[in-house]
Order: C-alpha cells, then sequence, then structure tokens
C-alpha cells in the first residue's frame, strides 16, 4: 500500500491519495450502512478508523459520531515529536492534503520533517472536535492497563454525562 501511495513530493501522489480516501469513503459507508440496517445487533461493534478518517464529508463525519461513540486516544505534544522522529527515521505514505508544502531548494526530508508537526497538529484539532471521549495517553500505557480497562473507561465517561444530563 505505502509503496503504491507514494509521498506528496512525486507527482502521482495526489491522484493516488484521492484514490485512496474515495476507498475509505465506501467502505465507511459500507460499514455505517450495516449499522443503520442492523440496529439491535451492533452494540459491539468497534470500527478502528485510519487517521485520515477526519478527511471525509461533513455528513459521513457526522453520520459516524450520530450511530457510534468516537473515542480519540489523546496523543500529547512530547509523543508527537517522538512520533516525528520515528517518521523522519522511516518515512511512510500518509494522507498530507494540504499540510505538505516543500520551499525552493529544501529537500524532501527536510520538507517532510518541518510539514509532520503542522500535519499532526491539525488531525489532532479535527480528532478532538469529533471525538466524543477522550482518552490520556499515559492512562492507556500504564502495563496493567486493558481491554476491560479501556471499556470500563468509555462507560465511566458516559455515565458522568447521563448524571449531568
Amino acid at each position: 500500500m505505502g509503496e503504491w501511495m507514494g509521498f506528496p513530493y512525486e507527482a502521482h501522489y495526489p491522484e493516488r491519495e484521492a484514490k485512496y480516501l474515495g476507498y475509505e469513503v465506501e467502505i465507511l459507508t459500507e460499514i455505517l450502512n450495516h449499522i443503520e440496517a442492523n440496529p439491535k445487533h451492533n452494540r459491539n461493534i468497534i470500527i478502528d478508523t485510519t487517521g485520515s478518517v477526519i478527511y471525509m464529508e461533513t455528513d459521513l463525519l457526522e453520520r459516524l459520531q450520530r450511530l457510534t461513540t468516537i473515542v480519540y486516544l489523546d496523543t500529547p505534544l512530547a509523543v508527537q515529536e517522538r512520533m516525528r522522529s520515528a517518521y523522519c527515521t522511516n518515512p511512510a505514505p500518509v494522507v498530507w492534503r494540504d499540510k505538505f508544502n516543500q520551499q525552493p531548494n529544501e529537500t524532501h526530508e527536510a520538507a517532510l520533517a518541518r510539514c509532520y508537526p503542522d500535519l499532526l497538529a491539525s488531525r489532532t484539532h479535527e480528532y478532538k472536535k469529533w471525538a466524543d471521549i477522550t482518552l490520556d495517553y499515559h492512562l492507556l500505557r500504564q502495563p496493567a492497563f486493558g481491554v476491560d480497562d479501556f471499556l470500563n473507561e468509555i462507560s465511566n465517561v458516559y455515565t458522568v454525562v447521563e448524571k449531568a444530563l
């Protein structure tokens, strides 16, 4: 997949980025159609979206929000810096949209390193905007934290919200 998509400085990238996002829209639409068609049987479905889900059209994101509980796994700035460093060491194709802007005389590597934090910041803003629940990064990485703890955290947030209403 990565070889096919390529990098934002390659001529074929915009077309392939758009094609990838088109496939993502198709898949997400299919999943949401399934949920709507089977409301009583879909209480325990988890949709693990890609990071580029926030590039979907607003109506699709609103539908996702209406039919599911969107959980954002928070990534603090210090962790984002480690992500940038790892990305610079081993770059992989991602959906950049308009966040990649290589300057004249700038190497591809330097442009990726400079633009990557802006990409993460813009995505973080969108993730938080759409999330019903945000879970703390450090909580999720405690050695004893497991699936049941994850589900309890989500349940606890809803219990607090329901009591407040």
